[in-house]
């Protein structure tokens, strides 16, 4: 579902479920991704992408993701708009293996490629062994 705003700025507000896998090491890598998300944005001003992350692993067992990501654009190379963003996430709850395990204030971000786009999400999981930090990349998909 999408909201174009008429005026000429480009604005839109887009409602999107996108699927695919996490990838890097931890607790979640491999797991099959939904994104359940709500993206508002401005194209060469910015944006504020938020919504959820459903990551499911083999066993079935399903972690629930929150975050949200505040992005800016601004000028680079050749005078094309880069983005500049950053964003949180938190552990919402989970089945089976995440059951009652909470996240630290963790980092997200976006990253783009020819359409393409890859969010990452950084941070740590307990109550696993220590507290591992861990990379992984969310669904890639096309608006």
């Amino acid at each position: 579902m999408k909201l174009d705003f008429k005026g000429g700025t480009g604005h839109f507000f887009l409602m999107v479920r996108r699927e695919g896998n996490a990838e890097g090491s931890g607790p979640l890598a491999g797991a099959a991704v939904t994104e359940f998300g709500a993206h508002d944005i401005t194209p060469g001003v910015g944006g504020e992408p938020r919504g959820y992350l459903v990551f499911t692993i083999p066993a079935g067992d399903e972690a629930y993701v929150k975050w949200s990501v505040q992005g800016t654009f601004v000028a680079g190379e050749g005078g094309k708009p880069k983005l500049l963003d950053n964003g949180v996430w938190q552990l919402n709850g989970g089945t089976g293996h995440f059951k009652g395990l909470h996240s630290s204030a963790g980092n997200s971000s976006f990253t783009f490629d020819g359409g393409d786009w890859k969010m990452v999400l950084i941070g740590s999981l307990a109550p696993f062994e220590g507290t591992p930090t861990w990379r992984c990349a969310s669904p890639r998909g096309r608006y």
